[in-house]
């Protein structure tokens, strides 16, 4: 069976926080880049995925 995390105030902490952290990245991204919405989204994914790469290898 799964484990489903409690839902408290805690985990609505968390979520808050990590849905900002993302918009203030994305933000830090797209704008001084001047790359607009397009832009920043593929160079946010490009980050991700290199970042995901090297924590699975």
């Amino acid at each position: 069976m799964k484990q489903i995390p409690k839902i408290n105030a805690f985990y609505w902490a968390l979520i808050i926080s990590a849905n900002t952290m993302g918009e203030t990245a994305g933000d830090l991204i797209s704008q001084p880049l001047n790359l607009g919405y397009g832009g920043g989204t593929v160079a946010s994914l490009i980050l991700f995925l290199i970042v995901l790469t090297i924590s699975i290898f």
